[in-house]
Parts: structure tokens; sequence; C-alpha cells
């Protein structure tokens, strides 16, 4: 393995579209504090990200819009083949901060040898309080924004399936996992960690609960047929 210059035990992965501005700072931050990231552009004729790579930033295209299985399986293999055990994956659009990343880090040291048959765990802020817990709640499915994969795992179940563009490609990795006979699960207690604000979801109650729902637009659809 090479092990270049991992300054972190994990990487932190992207696969993006079109990414609005504040997403550069976001590259600043994570940078800035010492972590590498491995980012696969799905629009790199539309943004300057290529024109302006920097030190552990691994990009990686195919020259147009492949979706999201294919950018997931590329840049945790990627990592795992660069010496990296974990990635976080975020969308593009979702928000967090340096708060967030070093609970992941407090979260690795204490729960690394509670999570070697876990393929992966979602990290959002649904129960955060100032109390740093690292609860891990077992799961079926979850989404994709916030995952922290377990690389050695992802390996061991050949990654995730590149014949699915957008939707579904967590399920199925979730799915995929449990009949492998590996773990998903949760941790709830992440901070500043904010998955809602930046996407284009409409609220919807049934039954007096809330549920968020995305419309996505008709080329989008067109995109993943």
């Amino acid at each position: 393995m090479n092990y270049k210059s991992k300054l972190k035990k994990y990487a932190i992965g992207f696969v993006i579209y079109n990414p609005e501005k504040n997403f550069d700072e976001r590259i600043e931050m994570i940078l800035k504090n010492g972590y590498e990231i491995y980012l696969f552009d799905n629009s790199p004729e539309n943004n300057h990200i290529r024109l302006n790579k920097k030190a552990y930033l691994n990009y990686f295209t195919s020259g147009k819009n492949v979706g999201l299985g294919i950018g997931l399986s590329t840049i945790c293999s990627n990592s795992f083949y660069d010496g990296f055990e974990y990635m976080i994956f975020f969308d593009q659009d979702s928000f967090f901060s340096i708060n967030t990343l070093e609970f992941i880090d407090k979260f690795i040291e204490n729960k690394e040898n509670n999570i070697i048959n876990f393929s992966v765990i979602l990290f959002n802020s649904k129960k955060y309080c100032a109390e740093e817990r690292f609860v891990i709640d077992k799961k079926d499915l979850i989404i994709s924004s916030g995952s922290f994969f377990n690389l050695n795992v992802c390996q061991k179940i050949n990654w995730h399936n590149t014949n699915f563009f957008v939707d579904n490609v967590d399920y199925e990795f979730c799915l995929r996992s449990k009949k492998c006979k590996f773990l998903v699960g949760e941790c709830s207690y992440a901070p500043e960690f904010d998955h809602v604000t930046g996407q284009a979801d409409i609220e919807y109650k049934y039954f007096g609960k809330k549920k968020y729902l995305r419309v996505y637009s008709w080329s989008r659809i067109i995109d993943a047929m």
C-alpha cells in the first residue's frame, strides 16, 4: 500500500455536480485542518475545482455525469488503496464544521474496536447534546451523506454498485452489506452537521408526522434513466 501523506486515519469524500460557490469554503476548511479529500467531479466542464487542485485533494472525473454509484466506488476504492482505513462521505450541499470532523476523530479513538463488523455508520445531529456520546444504533437502511465507510469491509463486498445512477445507491449498499453479514449503524450525536438546510427538500405531513421529500427536475430523472 502507498501511505502517501496520510495525516488522518480517515479521508473525506465528495461526489459533486455543479456545486454552489460556498462548497469551495468547505474544501478550504477541510484541507486547512489536515484532512485529505477524494473528490469525484460529475461536471468538470462547469466548475473550476479541477483547475484549482491543491495538496491532499485527490481529483477524479470521467468527463461527464456518470452518477453517484461510480463516483462513490471510485473515491472509496482509491482512498483504500492509498492506505486509508475509513472514509466519511458528504453530499456537496451538506453543512458541517471542524467540530463535526473532530467528533469523528474522537469516535474512532473510542469505538474502533467495536466497528470492525460495520460496513458503514451514518453520522448526524439528530440527538446532539453537549455531552459527547459515541453510541451506535443498528439500522437496516441509511442515506449516503454523513456515511462513514469502513473501507476494509467495502473492499470485501466489492464497493458500491456502479449500475445505480443516484437513487437507491445507498439502500442497495446497505442491503448487500447485511446479505454479506456486515452491520449498518447510525451515530446521532455529531455536532453541527446539517443535511436538510442545503437540500431542496419539501416538508410534508403524514398522520401528524413530518417527512422531507425532494422534488427532482425532469432533466435529473431523464439523466438517471
